[in-house]
């Protein structure tokens, strides 16, 4: 893994307390970072700040916030301010994605629980730290969509659509922040990992289709390109990498991190 150097840097990574977000956070602690990251578990989320930090709190906290309570999502910014007595230099937007349904299962409170989850979430905390990161001349932010955003998939509209805002809110952030401000905004669009997510899902098809799960796993795994889903940590090293100064000219951009599983050219 590269050695990046995130001393002094203040890393608000969002949903963190396990899976993708977990070894994010992990790995910029290990870089270096001071880093924040909120859960709306108490419980996982203590148990994930005492394993980031090894008994070593200086760098880790942990903040309960639910993203679905845009009230949470705009005091979260302030208690990682105030806990660090600095502002947030790289935000890592994460979020558990909705429920599969079909359309016409869903009904109004699905989609307004979706939708400030997954998409009103990530805008009030980005509108909450890019002032800062314009003062400071210095910012990254980064969001975690999904490959649905860019090919929307079966059973997952309340995924697909709100997936989809981001990427789009991502793009028009990248666009209107002052030029030359060293700020940059991607957005990473999430492929097969191996996460609870991924592996209930699994668990819900491979009962339709009345196979076991390792069964489905290994069908799945055969058709991304490179032959296996990724990791969490391998995930997180394209995170720090968009998070590093190494790609400072790297923005407005929609990576899949998927294997090379979607079908489309761009």
């Amino acid at each position: 893994m590269i050695n990046y150097d995130f001393n002094d840097k203040v890393i608000l990574v969002t949903a963190a307390s396990k899976g993708i977000g977990f070894a994010i956070a992990s790995n910029f602690f290990q870089a270096g970072a001071k880093v924040a990251i909120c859960s709306r578990d108490i419980t996982t989320l203590d148990k994930a700040v005492s394993n980031i930090g090894n008994n070593d709190k200086s760098r880790i906290v942990g903040f309960q916030c639910d993203l679905s309570n845009l009230n949470d999502c705009k005091e979260l910014v302030n208690k990682v301010k105030k806990h660090y007595e600095n502002s947030i230099d790289i935000l890592v937007n994460n979020s558990g994605g909705p429920p599969p349904m079909l359309i016409k299962d869903t009904n109004l409170d699905h989609w307004t629980s979706a939708i400030n989850q997954n998409l009103l979430s990530s805008i009030v905390i980005t509108n909450s730290v890019i002032p800062s990161m314009i003062d400071n001349s210095f910012g990254r932010v980064i969001y975690l969509t999904s490959t649905a955003s860019k090919e929307p998939a079966e059973s997952m509209v309340l995924s697909n659509v709100t997936r989809a805002g981001v990427a789009a809110f991502s793009k028009t952030m990248s666009r209107e922040i002052p030029a030359n401000s060293n700020i940059t905004v991607n957005t990473v669009l999430t492929g097969g990992c191996k996460t609870d997510r991924l592996y209930s899902l699994i668990k819900q098809q491979a009962t339709k289709n009345n196979e076991s799960s390792d069964e489905l796993l290994d069908r799945l795994s055969n058709t991304v390109p490179v032959g296996y889903f990724a990791t969490p940590d391998e995930f997180s090293k394209t995170v720090l990498f968009l998070a590093s100064d190494e790609a400072s000219y790297i923005n407005g951009v929609a990576l899949p991190l998927d294997g090379g599983s979607l079908k489309g050219v761009f």
